[in-house]
């Protein structure tokens, strides 16, 4: 029989481990583009760092570091709306992925459901 309330504390304590290796990795690459005087933005830090973009603009505490972090020598950048055009990209091809993740886990929960369905309908047919 599936266990009901599966033991989630394995995969929370793998989740925050990986959360904070994501962390170090972007505060380590943000440290190493100041220190060496380069521009300091998400791309920038995602190429230095090895993280991708989308896993920066899922967690807003390290887009509010990498802003936080961008040094005022850089020159400022002429009004338009080319960033934000690149920046919602990037979040619709984050969203698409998780999409189709989404996706498969639902079919594979209807499987189950049924898998489990059928059990009940066998137990129930032995009790009578």
């Amino acid at each position: 029989m599936a266990n009901k309330q599966p033991q989630q504390s394995g995969l929370n304590s793998y989740r925050a481990r990986k959360k904070q290796e994501t962390v170090s990795r972007v505060e380590d690459a943000v440290k190493y583009l100041k220190e060496h005087r380069k521009t300091v933005n998400i791309n920038s830090v995602a190429n230095q760092s090895g993280v991708s973009s989308v896993t920066i603009y899922k967690y807003p505490e390290l887009i509010k570091l990498i802003k936080g972090s961008k040094s005022t020598a850089s020159r400022p950048r002429p009004e338009g709306n080319s960033n934000n055009v690149a920046q919602m990209q990037v979040i619709i091809d984050g969203l698409r992925l998780k999409n189709e993740e989404l996706i498969k886990e639902n079919e594979l929960l209807k499987k189950r459901i049924e898998i489990q369905n059928g059990e009940i309908y066998e137990l129930r047919h032995k009790q009578s």
